[in-house]
C-alpha cells in the first residue's frame, strides 16, 4: 500500500468514471437505470477511496506539525490543500447529482398536463365519433375511450375537474377540461388556466 502513488491513482480514476458516465450514460440518465446504478455504485465507491485516501494523508501531515521549523506557514498551507481538496470532491460529487430530481411537485403537474392531454383528444374523439359533444365524463367512460374517470393529481380527486360547455344550443356538452385547483402552479400560473 505504500509503494502506491495515491497522489495519482485517486484523481485518475475520477477521471476514469467521468470519462466513462460521459461515452456509457445516455443523455436522459432517468431512462435507463441498468446503465446508471453501476456508475452510482462506483462513484460512491470511489468517493469513499478518496475520502479515506485524503483522511490518511492529512492525518499524517497534522502529525508531522511538531517536527516542522515554521509551524505557522505549515499550518496555513496545509489548510489551504484541505479546503481545495474538499472543494473538489464536492465539484465531482456534485457532476453526478441528477440535475433535473423532480419535486413531487413536478411530478404532480406532469400528470396534469398529461390527463389533460388525452382527456381532451378523447372528448374530440368522443364528438367526432359519435357527431354529439359527451354530457358528463362518464359519457366517455361509458362508451369506452376511458376505463375510469382520471383523477386530478393537484386535488387528488376525480370529481373536482372543472368542464367547459359548449357555447352552440345546436351542439351543446363539454369542450374542454380544466384542472379544478386554483392553486399556483411552479411556472407561476393557475392549474384551471392550464
Amino acid at each position: 500500500m505504500r509503494r502506491i502513488k495515491w497522489g495519482l491513482v485517486v484523481p485518475g480514476g475520477w477521471f476514469l468514471i467521468l470519462v466513462g458516465a460521459a461515452v456509457i450514460l445516455p443523455p436522459d440518465s432517468r431512462s435507463s437505470a441498468r446503465k446508471t446504478v453501476p456508475f452510482l455504485v462506483l462513484t460512491v465507491t470511489w468517493l469513499l477511496l478518496t475520502v479515506a485516501v485524503l483522511g490518511g494523508y492529512f492525518y499524517r501531515a497534522w502529525l508531522r506539525l511538531p517536527t516542522v521549523p515554521n509551524k505557522g506557514a505549515y499550518i496555513a498551507w496545509l489548510s489551504f490543500q484541505i479546503a481545495c481538496a474538499l472543494g473538489a470532491a464536492v465539484l465531482l460529487v456534485s457532476l453526478f447529482i441528477p440535475v433535473h430530481v423532480d419535486t413531487i411537485r413536478e411530478s404532480r403537474e406532469r400528470i396534469l398536463q398529461n390527463n389533460l392531454q388525452v382527456m381532451r383528444m378523447v372528448i374530440k374523439q368522443y364528438t367526432l365519433d359519435n357527431q354529439k359533444r359527451p354530457q358528463s365524463l362518464n359519457d366517455l367512460v361509458d362508451a369506452g375511450y376511458v376505463s375510469q374517470t382520471p383523477t386530478d393529481p393537484i386535488t387528488r380527486r376525480n370529481d373536482t375537474w372543472a368542464l367547459e360547455w359548449s357555447t352552440d344550443p345546436k351542439t351543446p356538452g363539454i369542450v374542454n377540461i380544466r384542472s379544478g385547483s386554483s392553486a399556483i402552479s411552479s411556472k407561476k400560473s393557475a392549474y384551471h388556466d392550464w
